[in-house]
């Protein structure tokens, strides 16, 4: 089968590529797989151990684990390729996490056989020479054959949670190595996950945590189903709600004179009468006329009073006036 190193590390002097420090020559996948990848390396410099990562798509298996190099070198490497990796356990006293890996088609009845010492070869042949290298570049690697494979075997557990100390990580890693052949659909396994929300975010269907955390997966799918099947009630009553109201429009429509339509039944029922607009217009043209009225009055009543003030005014002075001249009579 043909296979090719997958790699997603910093170097010595450059932080992580965004398009993978080693991956295969013409894959097309990056942000996909890099999408799982990044998921699994949270927190992975607190973590004591490996996370195998297992994900498929469109005919293309990536496979691998992820964890700190310096517990890569310390727990999983041996005699020389321990030796030989020391230099690189750390960048500068810090830890740093990688995914090393592998990528190859979905097809066929085998998986490949890749072991910890296959690892630490591509990254030594393909990773170490870019490691002083002041600028990051992906090494881009043909896919070669590979002999060290196995007849792929499928087992179901009837659920994608998978208890700690009820399962092996390495044996669920190789049963999803052989359930991505021939596969149709995407999915991706994880082990060793402790933050649950990677699971909640769909990023992987599978996964391997604690019992705890099982429980709580199963108690939040069990929520989402009840409140999927509460939706789905009422979006159905709400549907017969609607279907009753036509039919019951429908009815009144065949029951009026005119055969009307609903609407404009509606309207009719809604909109003012000519008998309501003509009253409405003849109250208010009262209204209008009792206004005037009474205005006519108010300046009546003012000539009325003025007048009044006048006679008396022109009475007062003719008397003053014929007082007057009986003074002048008597003097004279």
């Amino acid at each position: 089968m043909k296979i090719a190193p997958l790699i997603h590390s910093r170097t010595g002097q450059c932080d992580y590529n965004s398009k993978f420090a080693v991956r295969p020559n013409g894959f097309s996948e990056i942000q996909w797989a890099r999408s799982k990848i990044l998921a699994a390396t949270r927190n992975i410099d607190r973590f004591n151990g490996i996370r195998r990562i297992v994900a498929a798509k469109n005919g293309v298996c990536i496979a691998g684990l992820v964890c700190t190099m310096k517990y890569f070198v310390n727990n999983c490497l041996t005699g020389a390729d321990k030796d030989a990796a020391q230099p690189y356990v750390d960048v500068h006293g810090r830890l740093y996490g990688v995914f090393l890996g592998y990528a190859f088609e979905c097809n066929g009845n085998e998986i490949p056989i890749v072991n910890y010492s296959d690892l630490w070869q591509w990254f030594k042949e393909y990773l170490v020479p870019e490691w002083e290298k002041k600028s990051a570049r992906t090494v881009e690697v043909d896919y070669f054959t590979w002999d060290k494979v196995k007849l792929a075997h499928v087992t179901n557990h009837g659920t994608e949670f998978y208890d700690l100390a009820a399962f092996d990580d390495e044996e669920l890693f190789d049963e999803y190595l052989s359930r991505s052949l021939n596969t149709k659909s995407e999915f991706a396994f994880c082990s060793n996950v402790e933050n649950i929300q990677a699971v909640e975010d769909e990023i992987y269907t599978a996964v391997t945590t604690s019992a705890s955390n099982v429980d709580k997966l199963k108690a939040n799918m069990e929520r989402k189903r009840r409140e999927r099947e509460e939706q789905k009630r009422r979006e159905e009553e709400e549907s017969e709600r609607q279907k009753k109201l036509a039919e019951q429009e429908k009815k009144t429509s065949k029951s009026s004179p005119t055969n009307n339509s609903p609407d404009q039944i509606r309207n009719t029922a809604t909109a003012p009468t000519s008998t309501d607009e003509e009253q409405k217009s003849e109250s208010t043209n009262q209204n209008s006329n009792w206004l005037i009225l009474l205005i006519l009055l108010i300046i009546l009543g003012a000539i009325t009073y003025w007048w009044m003030n006048k006679q008396e005014n022109d009475s007062k002075s003719s008397l003053s006036s014929k007082n007057h001249i009986q003074y002048l009579c008597l003097d004279t």
